[in-house]
């Protein structure tokens, strides 16, 4: 088995002194269980310039105590083939941290395309990978990784909601949410612990979560990408499933959920 920690190889950090990247780096763990295969994938990474690989896994139980020790992680190039916890498995444990990393399975199996899509997998690239569609990943993945602004102050607006209820407030934090639901000139947040009435409007939520992994995906819905489990064909036309709720997906806001949510087609 391999675990390893950020410092602990050799050329696996980004290039940070390039003076045309005014980003920071994406802050990655690999996980495979073939090494050369991560040896590869480590290479072309390195060479981005864009990533700071900061542990690596040949196993899912090994890519869960990387996971434990690292405090942020943007995004896990992930294998599926595994014994033990597979990919798929593993990205499933993953998206229920409280800060999910972003996924993008690496693999040489094709046929994964349609199980990758239902865990919200940001890309799914095949072995060997094309260095192109790798820095079409990492684009996707900087496309839904939230402004540096935004992680930086816990300010940042609607990060935290509060609701009144007769003499206690309750304050619902933004990371807990699974979906709001417009009621006139108030919202109805969903979280685990039940839900809130409070005195925001739905496009407003719609503006300061949108980096958030938020989508609007009807008038009256805004949802957690992470949170859709399923997508269906209902007699209306379409709509998602989340937290075991369907919620109806209005015409005009189906093509922003298959954009967002539908990994790409392999290109050449």
């Amino acid at each position: 088995m391999t675990v390893t920690g950020r410092g602990t190889h050799d050329g696996a950090t980004s290039r940070s002194d390039s003076p045309s990247r005014a980003l920071p780096a994406m802050r990655v763990v690999l996980v495979d269980d073939e090494p050369l295969a991560l040896g590869d994938l480590r290479w072309l990474l390195t060479q981005t310039g864009e990533v700071e690989i900061v542990g690596e896994a040949s196993s899912g139980e090994d890519a869960l105590q990387v996971m434990g020790r690292e405090p942020v992680v943007d995004c896990v190039f992930l294998d599926i083939q595994m014994s033990g916890i597979g990919g798929m498995e593993l990205a499933e444990l993953l998206a229920k941290f409280r800060r999910p990393p972003h996924i993008v399975f690496v693999t040489a199996h094709e046929e994964h395309a349609l199980q990758a899509f239902e865990v919200n997998a940001v890309d799914y690239l095949t072995k060997p990978v094309d260095p192109v569609r790798l820095e079409a990943a990492l684009a996707r993945v900087r496309g839904r990784q939230p402004t540096a602004a935004a992680m930086a102050d816990d300010s940042a607006p609607c990060a935290r909601l509060r609701s009144r209820v007769g003499d206690v407030t309750h304050v619902i934090e933004r990371d807990d949410v699974i979906y709001a639901e417009a009621s006139g000139d108030y919202v109805r947040v969903h979280h685990d612990a039940g839900s809130h009435l409070v005195r925001e409007t739905i496009s407003t939520l719609e503006t300061a979560w949108e980096r958030h992994g938020f989508l609007r995906i009807h008038r009256s819905f805004l949802v957690r990408e992470s949170a859709i489990t399923q997508i269906r064909t209902v007699a209306s036309g379409q709509a998602v499933v989340v937290a075991g709720v369907e919620l109806p997906v209005s015409r005009r806001h189906r093509r922003a959920l298959r954009d967002r949510l539908a990994p790409p087609s392999r290109q050449r």
